[in-house]
């Protein structure tokens, strides 16, 4: 049985939909203090937020945007599920608790982190859409691999930080104003446009940043025992101390065409280019 939203609600306690029941929120916002229980059918049918601040837990139930937008913002410290079917859409879930939180491995559309914690991934991420992680706001990958789809944006105001897993961007733009931080053997893989013009890249060891497209900004670089990889098959401009405020630990240069010096450069590891590019 369906049931519409037909204006705006808070509730003060629990919500449960039960098993064979369905919530459309139309264009409407349904606040939750209590927890979530989702054991029939959630639907943004029409954008709409449902903001649960307390347990999430679709277990058994489905959660699905079926309209344009939407919003699911998650303030509790503890969700469980996103239920057995998951159909992002193309609405946004959003993780916004003041404290640390578990991101689901799933595949999202736009997902969003914000607020003070640390917000640690649980497996690996899809995203199809635009990621932004908000001022103080903290993406933890860890070991896992992330994936956004071309086309789309990465906005870094807060910190994403990767310790062995890969963060493949596919052509998105990154724009990091806060600080990207590379822990261990972690890579992160821009082969889309890569500006951090007032933030930071911050190595802790030896871990790589792969740059395929332009690159207008290192930020404050901080080199650790880094590789930095020029690897796209246009011609780049390599940024030169000036620019990202500290010297390279090891360059590498690839991928074809020619890679040009903007100014000095100082390179304190090892220097390498495969026999198809021209400096």
């Amino acid at each position: 049985t369906a049931k519409t939203l037909q204006g705006d609600a808070n509730i003060a306690g629990n919500l449960n939909i039960k098993s064979g029941n369905e919530l459309n929120l139309g264009n409407n916002i349904i606040t939750i203090t209590g927890t979530s229980d989702i054991d029939g059918v959630l639907d943004f049918n029409n954008g709409g937020q449902f903001r649960a601040n307390g347990t999430f837990d679709a277990t058994g139930g489905t959660v699905q945007f079926t309209g344009p937008g939407g919003s699911l913002r998650l303030g509790g410290s503890t969700v469980t599920s996103l239920g057995n079917t998951f159909n992002e859409g193309t609405g946004s879930v959003r993780y916004n608790h003041s404290g640390n939180q578990i991101v689901l491995s799933e595949t999202y559309y736009n997902l969003g982190i914000k607020n003070a914690g640390i917000k640690s991934a649980g497996g690996a991420l899809d995203i199809d859409g635009t990621l932004n992680i908000f001022p103080s706001g903290e993406l933890a990958m860890g070991t896992y691999n992330a994936d956004v789809a071309t086309g789309n944006n990465i906005n870094i105001d807060g910190t994403l930080s990767i310790t062995t897993g890969t963060f493949t961007t596919n052509g998105s733009t990154s724009d990091i104003n806060g600080t990207l931080m590379i822990n261990g053997a972690g890579t992160y893989d821009a082969n889309g446009e890569f500006d951090a013009t007032g933030g930071n890249v911050t190595f802790t060891g030896a871990g790589r940043l792969e740059l395929g497209g332009t690159v207008t900004s290192l930020g404050t670089f901080t080199p650790g025992t880094s590789t930095v990889s020029y690897d796209g098959a246009i011609a780049q401009d390599i940024v030169d101390d000036l620019g990202s405020k500290g010297p390279y630990n090891n360059l590498d240069l690839d991928g074809g065409e020619e890679k040009n010096l903007t100014g000095n450069t100082t390179v304190n590891g090892v220097l390498s280019w495969s026999a198809n590019v021209d400096m």
